[in-house]
């Protein structure tokens, strides 16, 4: 099985968990904070998903880690089920994938929104709000400068793109005349 399929399984179960429990944002926040460790601490990622470290030692190690941290139980269980069923080396991906559960349920999707020059607030906004009408989700708006584009803009949601380029305007019509 695939670790992607894997980490879906592991996300899942949590979410659920934590949902029926009315635990959600506890769980949230406790990753959260895990997440940054995992991320500032070459050790703590090593701690995690070094294959020579025994699921036994992973225990103890995050045990001892956040016994004091007044992280809520179910967030503690999962991280000693991880360690049990050795899939601590996966951590990243289940918290990849927990992001996209989470953004899926609140209809939330990633866009990225390509230019020539930056945009003021009302034209992001202008844009944002088209988006989100044309979409009907929310949109959360990376902005990116790329001057091969010409002028104009692109946006890839999801997998589609909108692409009011100068150079795809061009294309479009050098295409049209070569055709006539």
């Amino acid at each position: 099985m695939s670790i992607d399929r894997i980490a879906n399984r592991y996300a899942k179960a949590l979410y659920g968990s934590a949902e029926e429990e009315s635990k959600l944002k506890e769980v949230l926040a406790d990753l959260g904070i895990i997440e940054e460790a995992y991320n500032a601490s070459a050790e703590f990622r090593m701690l995690l998903e070094s294959p020579t470290i025994s699921s036994q030692e992973k225990d103890k190690a995050l045990s001892k880690l956040f016994e004091k941290s007044g992280f809520c139980d179910l967030t503690l269980n999962f991280l000693k089920l991880l360690a049990k069923k050795k899939r601590l080396d996966i951590f990243a991906s289940i918290l990849s994938a927990l992001h996209r559960l989470i953004d899926e349920k609140n209809n939330v999707v990633d866009a990225v929104l390509e230019t020539t020059l930056e945009i003021s607030k009302e034209q992001e906004q202008k844009i944002l709000a088209y988006l989100e009408k044309s979409f009907n989700k929310t949109i959360r708006l990376k902005k990116k400068i790329n001057q091969s584009i010409g002028g104009g803009f692109k946006v890839v949601v999801d997998d589609k793109m909108i692409d009011s380029s100068v150079v795809h305007q061009l294309k479009r019509l050098h295409k049209q005349l070569l055709s006539a």
